[in-house]
């Protein structure tokens, strides 16, 4: 089972000489193509040299919510919906970018969630007892159709604060000694 949120527009900017690589992301077999096509259309240029894991990355709602503690349980499996490159894990080392799942960029033709969602691969890593908490914009990149769970009776008003929180309680009662 994975914990499925989305990326977060707001980022750090690394500074540490931390090298990561394209390559080593979350199941590059199924996504390189299309992270290399997507680079390239949105016109981004990455620095694979100064990277973090996506987790301290990413600084936005649901990422301030989660403690240090449990991003880094071994037994937990966080994936992230990056606009840029697809389904990463939380402990994937990634450059700084600026792209939007939203926005066209460069000479990107459509949106960056039309792109994912054309592509057909997003689908290919989700598990029907994987737990839902994407944001209603980044659901835009399956056509609604996501084949796992939202937590039962829980209703998200404001997903960045409400995800982190729930998130935060599930994961706080994760014992990876068990």
């Amino acid at each position: 089972m994975a914990y499925l949120i989305t990326c977060c527009k707001d980022k750090i900017n690394p500074t540490q000489q931390i090298q990561g690589s394209l390559n080593e992301l979350y199941r590059d077999d199924i996504f390189h193509q299309q992270r290399v096509d997507l680079i390239e259309q949105a016109g981004i240029t990455l620095d694979w040299s100064k990277t973090l894991p996506a987790y301290q990355l990413y600084s936005g709602k649901i990422y301030s919510k989660i403690s240090p503690p449990n991003w880094i349980k071994p037994c937990v499996e966080i994936k992230i919906l990056s606009a840029l490159f697809g389904w990463i894990r939380h402990t994937d080392l990634i450059p700084y970018y600026d792209l939007k799942i939203d926005k066209k960029q460069g000479e990107l033709t459509r949106a960056p969630y039309i792109f994912w969602r054309n592509s057909g691969v997003l689908l290919n890593v989700i598990n029907h007892n994987d737990v839902d908490l994407l944001s209603n914009t980044y659901k835009k990149a399956f056509n609604g159709n996501i084949p796992a769970q939202i937590p039962d009776g829980f209703e998200f008003k404001d997903r960045g604060d409400c995800a982190g929180h729930w998130l935060e309680n599930e994961l706080n009662n994760i014992d990876c000694n068990e």
